[in-house]
């Protein structure tokens, strides 16, 4: 019965109906969408997107068109979001239909679109559909860190009602893992989240989930108050479909009591209510209640106890032919063995085994189904991620040739200079003796002239160092200068945020441009702590600096931030205090941005490994510094350009940080000038690892 609720719940809540996942209902041929005369191609865009999402309740030939259309208008209007929303509806659609691949691929150029746009609402709502995606397959571990994703989205934008329906996604998944405990805290933060806002859509579905969990659990009477509450509410706002779920575990927790004649009459009113909604999956919740409601009524009577099997028989029975019409392997073998059980129950061995074996042949089709699911949804994944790696190093290509094709240049007019020095100097010579003196002289002129040109290159090589100079103090000034108007727009921002005054929309615009101008903040701290790096190695003496209070400071530091993701930063000195000559300030802003790397593109929850080491088997004996997360590791693609600037690897924030690509450069930078080595690879357990080695004072 939980699966049921649970499958019920992740399509009301994400606006795509009540639909069992493998068979939707019959669909009818789809009318073209009509311009209005006043319509503009956005506007189209935004009434198609809505119309598909109402269609994908019973209608999935309909829904698909509608999205086709809303997809063509919104590229017509140049609607980035229009056309990242409809590529979102025409993945939920392939995922209905079980195309998992086809649903990884629209789901990532989503999330394209979206990226380029920064629309967070936009890449909230895809978390959170890839998260139902991820589960359906049985990818629970991705599924928890995309819902978990979508819920911290959702909350950053103030959007507590999309929130709280991601804490129901996150309790269904921990429930399909086994997680009982986990699963009730989540459904009991996402209904404190609704009933403080005063939100009452899916309160009566968390009270129902709440109370199947409890019945699983064995409590029985907490999950009748529980059914209690969520009937009430179903009534209420007219939800006749969940009104029938809620009744149907209301039956099973009443028959564990004992209490059947009113369990019974829960059993009859969650099928008449399923009746009138119509549709399979209440009708056979009820049917499958009433089953169950009087397998434990003949347990308890002996006496009657025939008559009771014989009707919980005819239940069965119409229990299966509603599954007939349908391709809900897991329901249907579920089903046959109840049956099988029943039967045998009541002496018909022959119906019992045919049943049973049924069954087998059921669940041998859905292990095969779910393994063939859970293949497509990775390899998808696969070449979407395999695809971004090569673009990124197709322009990595580029940009070496590039630089090749200069050199080549440079060196042809080398070399062209070299050529005619030699062939003047050929031709003086064969001047012969009789020209001699004139040869000489000539070639007195001609050596003075060469002399010239060399004084000529080293001056313009010193004017070239002069403008590099002058070029470096205007980035400073310039970095300098934009930093107090980005901080100014980004407080701005954060106040009109605040502000209750302004609409939610709008507030939501106004975050995006909080985000970015941090972004943008971050990217000219790091041009300015480079330039501030250069000109101090230039200036300032090294000093003897210790290694053990260094890293302990830098780990206080950055617990914070830690645990902002509930992450935890373990250290590990050795009892030797180990030193080494260098500046202070810049070692710690080395081991800060490898530390923040690690958090930042490491999963919730994780626990990274800061170890400060010393290795006499290098020449000279040096300090080791290593850094471990838990991460998705680096591709080999990422170890090619890990330490340029401005590059963005394989792996995204996990936290929805901004990332400008300066620093794992600028740690590079950091540890040759005070003559280390810096090197990363994948841990042994998964996760990346970058080890800083420093020669030893």
């Amino acid at each position: 019965m939980r699966a049921l609720g649970r499958l019920a719940v992740i399509a009301a809540l994400f606006g795509v109906g009540l639909l069992l996942p493998a068979t939707p209902q019959a669909a009818t041929a789809a009318e073209p969408g009509v311009l209005a005369a006043d319509e503009s191609d956005a506007s189209r865009a935004e009434r198609l997107n809505r119309e598909a999402v109402a269609a994908m309740r019973n209608d999935l030939v309909r829904a698909e068109s509608l999205s086709r259309q809303a997809l063509q208008a919104a590229r017509l209007a140049a609607s980035v979001e229009g056309e990242a929303l409809a590529s979102v509806n025409l993945a939920r659609i392939a995922r209905y239909r079980g195309n998992y691949a086809l649903a990884v691929e629209l789901y990532t150029e989503a999330q394209r679109l979206s990226d380029s746009i920064g629309d967070r609402t936009g890449l909230a709502r895809l978390a959170a559909d890839r998260a139902i995606l991820y589960s359906v397959t049985g990818l629970f571990d991705d599924a928890l860190t995309e819902a978990e994703r979508a819920r911290q989205l959702y909350a950053e934008l103030g959007d507590q009602g999309a929130e709280s329906s991601v804490l129901i996604t996150l309790g269904n998944i921990h429930g399909d893992r086994g997680d009982g405990d986990l699963a009730r805290r989540s459904y009991n933060e996402a209904l404190a989240i609704k009933r403080a806002a005063g939100i009452e859509k899916g309160v009566g579905i968390v009270m129902n989930n709440l109370a199947e969990l409890e019945l699983e659990a064995g409590n029985t009477e907490p999950a009748l108050r529980h059914l209690d509450e969520a009937i009430a509410l179903h009534r209420e706002i007219g939800d006749d479909a969940s009104l029938s779920m809620a009744l149907s575990n209301q039956a099973l927790a009443l028959a564990g009591l004992g209490r059947f004649e009113e369990a019974r009459r829960s059993a009859l009113q969650a099928a008449a209510v399923g009746e009138r909604v119509g549709t399979v999956r209440p009708r056979l919740s009820a049917a499958l209640a009433m089953v169950a409601v009087l397998k434990q009524e003949a347990a308890r009577f002996p006496a009657r106890a025939g008559e009771l099997l014989d009707l919980a028989a005819r239940r069965m029975d119409s229990a299966l032919q509603l599954l007939a019409d349908t391709d809900d392997v897991g329901r249907r073998e579920n089903a046959l063995r109840e049956s099988s059980a029943l039967e045998e129950q009541r002496g018909n061995f022959e119906k019992a085994l045919e049943h049973l074996r049924a069954a087998e042949t059921l669940e041998a089709r859905g292990r095969e189904e779910t393994d063939k699911a859970r293949s497509d949804v990775l390899a998808a994944r696969y070449q979407s991620e395999r695809q971004l790696a090569e673009i990124l190093s197709l322009r990595e290509q580029a940009e070496v040739r590039d630089a090749e094709l200069e050199s080549q240049r440079l060196y042809r007019r080398l070399l062209l200079v070299a050529l005619i020095g030699t062939a003047l100097v050929l031709t003086l010579l064969g001047l012969g003796l009789a020209q001699h003196r004139r040869s000489a002289r000539a070639l007195s002129r001609s050596n003075e002239a060469f002399s010239a040109a060399l004084a000529d290159a080293d001056r313009q090589r010193g004017h070239a160092q002069s403008l590099a100079q002058a070029n470096a103090e205007l980035l400073r000034v310039a970095a300098q200068d934009l930093q107090e108007p980005l901080l100014e727009i980004r407080a701005q921002s954060e106040r009109l945020i605040a502000s209750e005054a302004l609409p939610a929309d709008l507030r939501n615009q106004i975050a995006a441009i909080s985000a970015r101008s941090a972004a943008a903040v971050q990217t000219v701290r790091s041009l300015i702590d480079s330039e501030a790096m250069d000109r101090a190695a230039a200036d300032a003496p090294q000093e003897r600096v210790e290694l053990n209070a260094l890293a302990r400071m830098v780990t206080e530091q950055m617990g914070a931030r830690a645990a902002a993701k509930r992450q935890r930063i373990e250290l590990d000195l050795p009892a030797q205090v180990l030193h080494c000559m260098g500046w202070r300030d810049q070692l710690g802003e080395a081991l800060e941005n490898l530390l923040d790397n690690a958090l930042k593109f490491g999963p919730f929850g994780q626990c990274v490994q800061v170890r400060l080491s010393r290795d006499d088997r290098l020449q000279p004996p040096s300090a080791v510094i290593q850094v471990i997360d838990q991460g998705p590791g680096l591709r080999d693609a990422d170890l090619q350009r890990l330490f340029g600037p401005f590059q963005r690897l394989s792996a995204r924030p996990t936290g929805g940080e901004s990332a400008a690509g300066l620093g794992l450069a600028l740690v590079k930078r950091i540890v040759d000038s005070h003559g280390g080595q810096i090197d990363a690879g994948n841990g042994s357990h998964g996760g990346a690892e970058f080890r800083l080695t420093l020669p030893l004072a």
